[in-house]
């Protein structure tokens, strides 16, 4: 998925979905999970090494160093210690569920999820509509590169609002009030960004196909000698 995602960024942008396997359904990369944004990551290292097995190696490396430096950020931010953050780091990126799924590169591809919990803390923290907007900027990267990532964020993005609405209705209200309509504005136009990389899967559900193959599809459309 990856190769054919970054080559087709690369050289058929307009074409993302298209590829040579599952064939003849249209569109087979939108049958996978989202890997959109790990052919972003891909793509400037295809560029200049030209070798697909380095590239996916070198993003499955990054995975693991975003990881880290995500979990780093986000706990100095939250606690001020430099040593909680490399210690939340270490655990986050190198975590027992990371290597039970170290093959899989969009299961592993958890990396943005810190750093989207670290610009909403900012928002809070600041009430600076740009922290609100990186935050955006994170999740859809999040959303993008997994989709299992995209909803783990979900939940503890959530989560978090519900803590800080506990803790302090009063400053949390008020942040709302303030940017709440232009949070909303930012979030839609998030929305229209991702739309052209949601659709095809969409479209492709709407039609029913299923994301796997009956027995007499396999013999139809399998290979033959």
């Amino acid at each position: 998925g990856l190769t054919s995602g970054t080559a087709n960024l690369l050289e058929h942008p307009l074409h993302f979905f298209d590829a040579t396997f599952l064939y003849p359904y249209p569109r087979p990369l939108a049958f996978l999970d989202q890997i959109f944004g790990l052919c972003v990551l891909a793509a400037p290292i295809q560029l200049v090494t030209g070798q697909y097995i380095l590239t996916y190696n070198v993003v499955w490396l990054l995975t693991f160093a975003l990881s880290f430096l995500g979990a780093f950020l986000l706990t100095r931010s939250l606690t001020g210690s430099a040593i909680g953050g490399l210690l939340a780091g270490v655990l986050y990126a190198f975590y027992p569920l990371r290597w039970h799924s170290a093959g899989i590169l969009h299961v592993v591809a958890m990396m943005w999820i810190p750093f989207a919990l670290w610009c909403l803390h900012l928002w809070e923290w600041r009430d600076r509509l740009r922290y609100f907007v990186a935050f955006l900027f994170f999740a859809g990267l999040q959303f993008l590169s997994s989709g299992y990532g995209g909803v783990f964020l979900l939940l503890a993005g959530l989560l978090y609002l519900c803590v800080l609405m506990a803790l302090d209705r009063i400053r949390f209200l008020g942040l709302l009030r303030n940017q709440g309509l232009r949070a909303l504005l930012a979030s839609a136009i998030g929305l229209l960004v991702l739309a052209p990389l949601i659709a095809p899967t969409l479209s492709n559900m709407k039609q029913g196909f299923a994301l796997e193959r009956s027995l007499g599809e396999g013999a139809l459309w399998s290979a033959h000698p």
